[in-house]
């Protein structure tokens, strides 16, 4: 798990209290914060993004995650939906709802055909939200009118 434990001390206790329950010591890991340029080679050994957000903007990680081929699940929260698209290229999921995300993951992890698309449709998503792409419409939209 990524990202600083801290700043929720409340959470940190829940979440180590619910490692220590079900024994899950040797298979959970805490990495803390990590820096920007190690996010890619991280996420090229995970198999499933999970975002569970309670308040976001429009998170580049969500971008990041499906540009790296991973079938992504977050909560529909702030900008998030403007940029996930249920069910097409990615899952998303009511705040603070652990049994959802559960069935997220098991959908993804049973059925090999959805998660091939979440990760195909997440490929082509992650196209188009470049700068690179932005610039291209706003220039074509520009350009065409006047």
């Amino acid at each position: 798990m990524a990202g600083p434990r801290d700043r929720y001390l409340e959470y940190q206790k829940k979440l180590d209290n619910l490692v220590e329950q079900y024994s899950l010591d040797n298979q959970v890991e805490w990495l803390g914060y990590i820096p920007h340029a190690s996010i890619k080679a991280l996420m090229e050994t995970a198999d499933i993004f999970v975002l569970p957000s309670l308040s976001e903007g429009t998170p580049r990680v969500l971008l990041e995650a499906r540009a790296t081929g991973l079938p992504i699940i977050s909560t529909n929260v702030g900008g998030i939906p403007s940029s996930v698209t249920d069910g097409y290229d990615g899952l998303l999921v009511p705040p603070k709802n652990s049994i959802e995300i559960e069935s997220a993951l098991l959908k993804i992890i049973k059925d090999h055909g959805f998660r091939k698309n979440l990760i195909a449709h997440g490929y082509d998503s992650a196209k188009n939200l470049t700068v690179e792409h932005f610039v291209d419409q706003v220039s074509e939209l520009f350009f065409n009118t006047i």
